[in-house]
Parts: C-alpha cells; structure tokens; sequence
C-alpha cells in the first residue's frame, strides 16, 4: 500500500508531519508513503525507511499549470498510489489531486478550519477557544482513507548518531540549551534586547546554541557569541542536516512560535515557546508540550490578541506586547524545566 501526500508549505507546517507519519508507520508495517515537499525539508525525514521524500520545484520546472501537470506526470511515471492524502490544501495541491482525480484515484484533503481561526483572531466577536491541532488535522485525512493513526501512542524516535563535530561543546557541568530568536514574521518575534538579556544569564551556567535566521539574522547570533564566551552560532558550524542532528541532544529549546519550536518538539525535548501577536490556541504550537510551557502576553492589559494567525498583522504596538512576557519569565521557567 503506498500513499501519496503533497505538503509543500513553511518547514514548520511541514514539520507537523512528522508525529502523524511516526504513528502511520508503527499502525501499519505494510504502508509506504510517497511525500511531495520542497528539496530543503528532505532531511527532516531521515529517519523513515519506508517513506520517499519527493522534491517540489515551484520556481523552477513545476512552475505555473504546465508545470503542475509536468509534475503530475512524474508522480504517475515513478509508482502507482493507493491513495492521495492532499496535507496542503491550497490551489496548488488540489489541482495536482485533480489531475489524479481524473485518472480515478482517491484523493482526501485537509479542512484547515480557516472559519475557526478568523472568529479567533477578530476583533469583535472574539470566539477565543482551542482550535484542533494540525497534527489531528493531518491524521484525520489518513483517517479518511481508512488507516487508524494512533498519535498519542507513538513510541519515541530513537536519537541519531552523535556527530562528532558535537565533542567540542561536551562540558559535564553544562546543560545544552538551544535558542531559536528569529522569525520571518515581525509580529512573532521577541525583541532583540530582550532576548540578549536571557541569552547572558543562560550561558553563565550553561552552553546556548543559536539556531536559524537569515544572513543579517546571524550575524546578531555572531556578535552575541563574540560577546558570551558559552553561545555557539550553530549555522556557523553545521550545515542543515548536522543542526537536526544537534537538537535531540539539547536538554531544552527556546523558540518563538516557529519552526524550531516544532523542530525540538519533534525530538521530545521540552519546549519553550513565547506567543506575540499569535497564540497557541491556534492549533500550531509545539506538539505534546505542557500548555505551562508557552509564554504568553497578558490578555487582560491586550484583551484583542490572537490578532494574527502568521504573526504578519501591521500596526499592531508589538514592543508593549512583548513587555508583558519579560526575560525573567522566561529564565524562570527555563530554570524550572532545567531543575
């Protein structure tokens, strides 16, 4: 039995995958799953044997309605597919189901509950209530095609080797503790200031190790390390696949509502997680964290928050929001989780 499955969004809706695909593999020994995502999320699924990574060229050869169909020709040319599980739900992935469609497959998609989030993110008639997390998102669509897809009982990953560019940070008196402290989007993104406060009280004790951002981004993650002797600019010294590697061995990581909050939840670390204008009630935070765990601004002082669901909203006071989580809320329950 091999499924097809299109998710070629943002690495962190991507990364959601993973939990849904742990519990498919250990329910059924028979599956086989085909799964279309862009080139740079490949390594995220090193661990699956039974599941081939698809790689997606939208600015390239699969471009437009040409390329779509160009792209359609090459999923039929290379197996033949029981079913296909659309994880996308944009026009993208239902023209390419349609095109299988057409050819007699069945083809189940995700409901992205877009209703649910805009009563949750307006401003008047506020519906503020946890929506259904991604991860049952994705698995009631396997659910759909008939394959029971127990998540809550998913055994745990085993870690991958120890690389041994990571022997140059084992210190036996240092916990590991990774910060992720960008976001593409300004309305998620804790200040710089702020996050450079818990920065230095963290490496006083402990090695911290920065992880993501953009060229500009970095190089902030390199003026931090140049000024605390305990902070590694993990970009500077791995390449993609080796960070991944990296981040099961962390004993914790701090991250915006972002992509390497999924990352850490996906290794069971404890994660973190600091909220602006976007809240976990949204479905999208860390998978299997303690909701104590997620630090949120003080809805009584901005009763209007969640405004956003990507954290993209303009004209919103983001530097008085994030006043009311300040670092020392984070350091303690960092200290907490660390003991």
């Amino acid at each position: 039995m091999r499924i097809l499955v299109f998710c070629f969004s943002a690495l962190g809706n991507i990364a959601m995958t993973i939990p849904v695909f742990r519990a498919l593999f250990d329910a059924h020994p028979e599956l086989q799953i085909s799964l279309v995502i862009p080139a740079k999320a490949r390594p995220l699924f090193k661990e699956f044997e039974r599941l081939e990574a698809v790689p997606v060229f939208f600015n390239e050869r699969h471009q437009g309605w040409k390329g779509l169909y160009r792209l359609f020709k090459e999923l039929q040319d290379q197996n033949k597919y029981t079913a296909i599980a659309d994880l996308q739900g944009d026009i993208r992935s239902v023209v390419l189901g349609g095109f299988f469609q057409l050819r007699g497959s069945g083809v189940e998609r995700i409901s992205r509950g877009r209703l649910e989030k805009k009563a949750l993110t307006r401003s008047q008639k506020k519906i503020f209530k946890p929506l259904t997390h991604t991860v049952f998102r994705y698995a009631t669509v396997f659910q759909k095609l008939g394959l029971e897809v127990p998540v809550a009982d998913t055994p745990s990953p085993p870690k991958p080797a120890f690389n041994l560019k990571f022997t140059k940070w084992e210190n036996p008196q240092r916990k590991w503790i990774g910060i992720a402290p960008f976001v593409l989007e300004l309305g998620k993104r804790y200040p710089l200031d702020q996050m450079q406060k818990v920065i230095a009280y963290l490496q006083q004790k402990h090695t911290v190790f920065l992880f993501g951002g953009e060229a500009q981004e970095k190089q902030q993650c390199v003026v931090w390390a140049r000024a605390f002797s305990n902070v590694v600019v993990v970009e500077e010294e791995l390449n993609f696949e080796e960070a991944l590697e990296l981040i099961p061995y962390m004993d914790l990581m701090i991250s915006m509502d972002s992509t390497y909050g999924h990352f850490g939840a996906n290794a069971q670390l404890p994660v973190v997680s600091i909220w602006g204008q976007t809240h976990p009630y949204n479905g999208s935070a860390p998978f299997g964290q303690s909701h104590k765990q997620a630090l949120v601004p003080d809805r009584k002082q901005f009763p209007e928050l969640p405004v956003s669901i990507d954290g993209n909203r303009k004209g919103v006071d983001m530097a008085a929001i994030f006043k009311t989580i300040p670092p020392k809320a984070i350091l303690e329950k960092a200290l907490e989780i660390l003991g």
